[in-house]
């Protein structure tokens, strides 16, 4: 039998940080706690990216689910973070799941095929997260390469020792890239989220209470809630 969180009670974690962080975000910008709470969501949402991309019947559909719904999300996420309905300096995280799902899609077709073409599928895996960067997308390149970090170390022994020591390493090296005056990058709270994922065992719930689309309902509704009580 197997033991450990469910995916549905992982998910329900990631979208009640992620909810605390955004109210932090909407109606109190200047209370950090709430901030720090909400690092624990992402780490959350690329891992089971990254689980969805193997277990996933179809990735075409998961790829279109993930854009329909970061459209959705758009205005919404505007919004709450720029008090405006239409502000092009930033696009809501949807999109670097979706870049995410493009880098691991490159990724494992670069060994199918050796030589140049292999070369060209990891320039475009590198490409997807060139462009969460250049688009401004929600953790950008970070979140691109964290959703690649976990696809990649599927089935070793010591995946989230490995998974954990690189996301450090990654959120101190954007930290002195981009923000080289603050000492410790918010994001590396996010390390926090990973003794979760270390005790889950692939368990299903038997219960689905927000139904099967409903964190991707959930993530546009709140937000919208939030814009509009900001």
């Amino acid at each position: 039998m197997r033991s450990g969180p469910s995916r549905q009670t992982l998910r329900c974690v990631a979208a009640g940080t992620m909810f605390i962080d955004h109210i932090g975000v909407a109606l109190f910008p200047g209370v950090l706690w709430l901030r720090c709470v909400g690092r624990l969501a992402f780490p959350i949402f690329a891992f089971f990216l990254a689980e969805g991309f193997r277990l996933t019947h179809s990735r075409k559909r998961y790829l279109q689910r993930l854009v329909l719904f970061a459209l959705l999300a758009e205005l919404p996420f505007d919004r709450m973070t720029g008090k405006q309905w239409v502000d092009w300096s930033g696009q809501n995280v949807l999109w670097t799941l979706a870049l995410g799902l493009c880098a691991m899609a490159c990724v494992q077709r670069a060994p199918r095929e050796p030589g140049l073409p292999s070369l060209a599928w990891l320039s475009a895996a590198a490409g997807c997260c060139l462009l969460g960067e250049l688009l401004n997308t929600d953790y950008g390149a970070f979140g691109v390469l964290l959703c690649l970090l976990f696809y990649c170390t599927h089935g070793l022994r010591r995946r989230f020792w490995i998974c954990g020591g690189m996301f450090l390493w990654m959120c101190y090296a954007f930290q002195f890239v981009f923000l080289p005056g603050i000492p410790v990058p918010l994001e590396a709270l996010g390390i926090l989220s990973f003794p979760l994922l270390a005790v889950y065992r692939g368990r299903r719930s038997s219960r689905r209470p927000l139904g099967r689309y409903g964190f991707y309902w959930f993530y546009p509704l709140h937000m919208l809630l939030l814009a509009l009580f900001s």
